[in-house]
């Protein structure tokens, strides 16, 4: 005959394997892995000229015509602008005439203004914008000639994020500064 002490101990161990597999939660909502943002894949369509002008000794002389980009800058302004703008994360590749790839450190402000890291001044600069199917580019060109008593220096020189001039002239000199900003349209 059985014990009634029996019976509890087989009631409770029924209970606590009961109670082991009745608590197991199949609703446990585990939340997913956040996306990584995807990358953008852009093809040059267009450029538009948004300055071109000649400075000499903080005065302008005048705006120039789009017919004497190549007078002044050669190949460089077609050079200088990416065929394609890969944009991941936290970087950005440019792929350029022939074979030539740069990569840049940028980052997304807002939505829609993608920065470039400077690592000389270790801040961060406009690079572009993207407004509803597009990317926009800036890129600026500069020739200066610095005129010293004895001497004629030539700069030559092209940057992205360059906003204006301001940087590219010193005041205590004579100068000849020609300007060109452009906005490279990209799908």
């Amino acid at each position: 005959m059985k014990t009634p002490l029996f019976k509890l101990w087989q009631i409770q161990l029924f209970a606590i394997v009961f109670l082991l597999f009745a608590c197991k939660d199949d609703n446990v909502v585990i939340p997913p892995d956040p996306e990584e943002p995807g990358i953008l894949k852009l093809k040059f369509e267009s450029r538009k000229v948004i300055e071109f002008r000649s400075i000499e000794d903080s005065k302008e002389t005048g705006s120039l015509g789009e017919d004497e980009i190549e007078e002044h800058f050669g190949s460089r302004v077609r050079s200088f602008i990416p065929n394609e703008i890969t944009i991941s994360k936290d970087s950005t590749t440019f792929v350029k005439a022939g074979p030539l790839e740069e990569k840049f450190r940028t980052k997304w402000e807002g939505n829609d203004d993608l920065y470039l890291y400077d690592d000389n001044t270790k801040t961060w600069n406009f690079l572009g914008k993207r407004t509803d199917d597009v990317f926009l580019l800036s890129a600026a060109f500069f020739s200066k000639k610095v005129s010293a008593r004895e001497r004629v220096s030539t700069i030559l020189g092209q940057a992205y994020a360059l906003e204006n001039f301001d940087t590219l002239i010193a005041q205590s000199k004579q100068y000849n500064l020609i300007w060109l900003k452009v906005e490279a349209t990209y799908h």
